[in-house]
């Protein structure tokens, strides 16, 4: 799973919830809710989000996930980025006895047009530190595919190296809960989310 953006200011879907968030997470989490009776059946099903180092710059506030105060665009991916790694863990709790697993990736920072808002004269410099996206692609091909990795579920992959442990302490648990609840009530009506 991965759709991106990056938004230097504040944008609204037609539905009125910011950008990053929508994209970034909420369509992650309707996507894999769409796609859970699939899922179910087949053997062996891996989810793969894609997700970013830059989760570790994160600052939510759980009473404000949509950036209707001060919007930083960094901090906002940043955010969104941290919400998909939660999913993801969360995910692979809750459907461990499905057999399917759940695993979040940073594939490297590679050369796409998420940046496509900055100007250009930063996005020329970006473009030299930047993978391919064949090469960025490698790291999510394998946990898709690699059988060395069945039954690896929630797990937070930097490349091919598997992280851990992913959080210092328990607390990031109770920040977890409270925006899947919110997660919850913003898609209730758009797909069946599972409880």
């Amino acid at each position: 799973n991965n759709a991106a953006v990056l938004r230097t200011k504040r944008h609204e879907t037609t539905d009125g919830l910011e950008m990053n968030f929508a994209v970034n997470y909420l369509a992650i989490v309707q996507l894999t809710s769409g796609l859970l009776p699939l899922l179910k059946k087949a053997p062996e099903a891996r989810v793969i989000n894609v997700g970013s180092e830059i989760y570790k710059q994160a600052k939510i506030d759980v009473g404000d996930l949509q950036w209707q105060t001060k919007y930083k665009s960094s901090i906002a991916y940043a955010n969104s980025k941290l919400m998909g790694l939660y999913y993801t863990v969360r995910a692979s709790q809750r459907f461990s006895h499905e057999g399917i697993s759940f695993n979040n990736v940073h594939p490297g920072v590679a050369s796409t047009d998420v940046s496509r808002e900055y100007p250009k004269i930063v996005n020329r410099i970006l473009s030299l530190f930047l993978e391919s996206s064949i090469a960025a692609a490698r790291p999510v091909i394998n946990l898709a595919t690699s059988p060395e990795l069945k039954g690896v579920t929630g797990s937070y992959f930097n490349k091919d190296k598997k992280i851990e442990p992913l959080f210092k302490n328990d607390e990031w648990t109770t920040q977890a809960d409270e925006i899947w609840r919110e997660t919850q009530r913003l898609l209730e009506g758009y797909s069946c989310l599972p409880e």
